[in-house]
C-alpha cells in the first residue's frame, strides 16, 4: 500500500501546486471555516501512474499475440482454400480439407470474440482499480496536507484528456470532502421551509402528519 501510494502521490503532488493550495474563504459551510481547495487533473495521473503503464503494456501484448496466432490461423485457412481449388469436385481429399477448413474458420471467429471480450473486462476492471486507488489517495493527501476540498480539473473542451471514455461516464466532480462540507440537509431545511411559508401565503394549510409536498395540490377548505 505504501508503495502504491507514493507512486500516485509523485504525480499528485505535480498536479496539486502551491496555487491550487491557496486557501479560500467561504461562507459558512461546514465549520464556517476557511477552506482549502486543490484540483487533480485525473486525465495526467492515469497517463502517468506506473501500474496504468504496467496494465496497458501488458494488454497491448496480450492483443498482440491474439492477433498473430489469428493471422496464423487465417494464413492456414487460406492455404487449404487454394488446395480445395485444385481438387476435383467430390473428392475425399476436397471434402476433408474444406471441412477443415469450415472448422478452421470457425475457431478463429471464436478466438477472435473471446480475446475480444477478455480483454475489454480486463480493461474495465483495471480502470475502475485505477480510479478507485486515486480516490483512496487523494483522500490520504488530503488529509495528511490539511486539505478540505480536491476537485478534479476540468479540461478546456470540457473532456478528461488521456481517460478513457468508459472511465469518463463514471467521474466524480468531487474526489474528496472533508467531514462538515455536506450541506445537503441544510438545504433540503431551507427549501422545505420556504415551500410551506409560500403555501401558507398563498392559503394552502398542510395536513398533520405530512410534509408541505404530501399536502400539495389540495384546495385550502
Amino acid at each position: 500500500m505504501a508503495r502504491r501510494t507514493l507512486l500516485v502521490v509523485v504525480v499528485l503532488v505535480s498536479v496539486v501546486t502551491a496555487t491550487s493550495l491557496t486557501p479560500v474563504t467561504a461562507a459558512e459551510v461546514g465549520r464556517g471555516t476557511g477552506l482549502r481547495i486543490a484540483v487533480a487533473d485525473l486525465g495526467e495521473i492515469v497517463r502517468e501512474y506506473a501500474r496504468s503503464k504496467t496494465e496497458q503494456a501488458e494488454i497491448r501484448a496480450t492483443h498482440g499475440q491474439v492477433m498473430e496466432r489469428l493471422r496464423a490461423m487465417d494464413a492456414e485457412r487460406q492455404r487449404l482454400e487454394k488446395e480445395i481449388q485444385g481438387l476435383a469436385l467430390g473428392s475425399p481429399e476436397r471434402l476433408e480439407r474444406k471441412k477443415k477448413a469450415e472448422n478452421l474458420e470457425q475457431e478463429i471467429r471464436t478466438l477472435a470474440r473471446g480475446a475480444d471480450r477478455d480483454i475489454t473486462e480486463r480493461i474495465n476492471r483495471v480502470q475502475a482499480e485505477i480510479y478507485k486507488e486515486i480516490l483512496e489517495v487523494v483522500a490520504e493527501y488530503a488529509k495528511e496536507h490539511k486539505i478540505d476540498l480536491v476537485l478534479k480539473q476540468q479540461s478546456p473542451s470540457g473532456e478528461e484528456s488521456g481517460l478513457p471514455a468508459g472511465l469518463q461516464m463514471g467521474l466524480q466532480t468531487v474526489l474528496y470532502q472533508a467531514p462538515g462540507l455536506d450541506i445537503t440537509h441544510d438545504i433540503l431545511d431551507c427549501l422545505n421551509r420556504r415551500y410551506e411559508e409560500a403555501r401558507k401565503a398563498a392559503g394552502h394549510k398542510t395536513e398533520p402528519g405530512k410534509t408541505p409536498a404530501e399536502g400539495a395540490g389540495k384546495e385550502p377548505k
